[in-house]
């Protein structure tokens, strides 16, 4: 009973998670001029010492990343996470590439 406690548990917070990026999300789509205040919340899951934020924030890396007021600084943040974060780092690359040609 335990186990399928913590499963469900997990999955919930996972849920949630996903939810507090998409609202983000939304409200910086709605109103650009809050990236100032959402992106460092969104930069400091980069660093969050759970594992399970941290990705989550690399999936939404791509979709974080034109709110950027300082893009290279960005890029750092993600680099700084290692290894897991180069397909993200690439995807934003390739992106920013074909949106500039």
């Amino acid at each position: 009973e335990m186990c399928i406690r913590d499963r469900y548990q997990r999955r919930v917070r996972a849920l949630l998670r996903g939810l507090a990026f998409q609202l983000a999300l939304r409200s910086l789509h709605h109103s650009p001029r809050d990236a100032e205040k959402v992106m460092p919340y969104y930069l400091s899951c980069l660093e969050d010492s759970n594992p399970n934020v941290r990705g989550m924030a690399l999936e939404c890396a791509l979709d974080f990343f034109p709110f950027s007021q300082d893009q290279a600084y960005f890029l750092k943040k993600l680099y700084q996470v290692g290894k897991i974060a180069v397909p993200q780092i690439k995807k934003i690359i390739q992106a920013t590439i074909s949106f500039k040609v």
